[in-house]
């Protein structure tokens, strides 16, 4: 049988079929214990005292702190403070990174 002028790449002789390509099979490992986070909220009140500093925000940050948040409650007129929500994750159930003072 020759192979069709369509389609030269066919072939009648089993030789020339080649096979399908091995798919590699991808495992990741699931992790047994849920994510754990903690957060923490800092509130304060501009008219008596100053916002995070950049220096206490980096000092928040070199603890695992992230900020995730600010919420200014003089833009609503619901109130006079301000808002900072942070998130860390834990390192293990019930431990936390030790926060330095």
């Amino acid at each position: 049988m020759l192979p069709h002028p369509l389609f030269p790449f066919l072939s009648s002789t089993q030789e020339d079929i080649q096979s399908i390509p091995h798919i590699p099979i991808v495992y990741e490992e699931q992790q047994s214990e849920p994510v754990r986070w903690e957060y923490r909220l800092i509130s304060l009140e501009p008219g008596r005292e100053p916002l995070l500093s950049e220096e206490h925000l980096t000092k928040l940050g070199q603890e695992g702190w992230l900020l995730q948040a600010i919420v200014d409650e003089r833009a609503s007129g619901s109130g006079f403070q301000v808002h900072y929500y942070f998130v860390r994750r834990l390192l293990g159930p019930g431990q936390a990174l030790e926060e330095k003072e």
